[in-house]
């Protein structure tokens, strides 16, 4: 019976979305064993300029765990497209969702890791990845943020140009404020908070965990400080302030 009823679920979301596109991305980019199971749904406008790469699953995903255009966005007021182009490695390591309008690109060479539980990106997420890009588990990126591992042009002086590319380390339990950009060398502890606006550039270590930076570039602002994931700490905090969550 269990079994039955997962099977409806399963047909239901996919007829509610892109039934025929999600079969043949799963088909398209895991081996068999794994394209059956149905790990990524494809949701909103999608186009995927490139598939010469590798998509990788390292941890389980459940049927439909990863999400891709995901509808969700209460700042959006129109549907932009969602475009991925993956010409080096992607890697995931569990569930996690990408709101519409997100562009993906993975170069020849490069790869970009990311974690799960949790981890969700909002809409009009940029991910340019041409050398490493690793991001944790239970990450929150907020709407039009982006993320560069490289400067695209040279920049030449007496001494000679620096390398164009360089890796991001984004640790577990951060969240990225929106309109931010997270550019190459930048590297961040576990429970990290960048304000929104802000610019990540450098390896941020040296003060820890559970600091805020704001900035352009982002300096250190506060410490002692994390975000509230946990869902029913949040109700209460939302009744004690009067917060109506009514944006879903």
């Amino acid at each position: 019976m269990k079994s039955i009823k997962k099977l409806v679920i399963i047909l239901f979301t996919l007829l509610r979305h892109h039934p025929l596109k999600s079969i043949w991305f799963n088909i398209k980019v895991f081996p068999f064993k794994q394209a059956i199971r149905l790990p990524i749904l494809l949701y909103s406008d999608i186009e995927f300029r490139n598939l010469s790469g590798k998509i990788v699953l390292l941890g389980p995903v459940p049927t439909f765990g990863i999400k891709i255009g995901y509808n969700r966005c209460y700042t959006i007021t129109s549907r932009p497209k969602t475009v991925w182009d993956i010409r080096g490695k992607l890697i995931f390591k569990g569930p996690v969702s990408f709101l519409n309008g997100s562009y993906i690109l993975v170069g020849d060479g490069g790869e970009l890791t990311i974690g799960t539980n949790g981890t969700i990106f909002g809409s009009d997420t940029k991910i340019l990845c041409f050398e490493s890009i690793t991001i944790g588990d239970n990450v929150r990126v907020s709407w039009e943020n982006q993320f560069y591992d490289t400067s695209f042009h040279y920049v030449e002086t007496e001494k000679g140009c620096s390398k164009l590319s360089k890796p991001i380390i984004i640790g577990n339990n951060c969240w990225i404020g929106n309109r931010s950009t997270i550019s190459k060398g930048c590297i961040l502890p576990d429970y990290s908070i960048i304000g929104n606006g802000s610019l990540a550039n450098k390896d941020y270590s040296e003060h820890g965990e559970y600091c805020l930076y704001i900035g352009y570039p982002a300096v250190l602002k506060k410490v002692g400080v994390k975000r509230v994931f946990d869902r029913q700490r949040e109700a209460e905090l939302d009744s004690s302030y009067g917060y109506h969550r009514n944006f879903f």
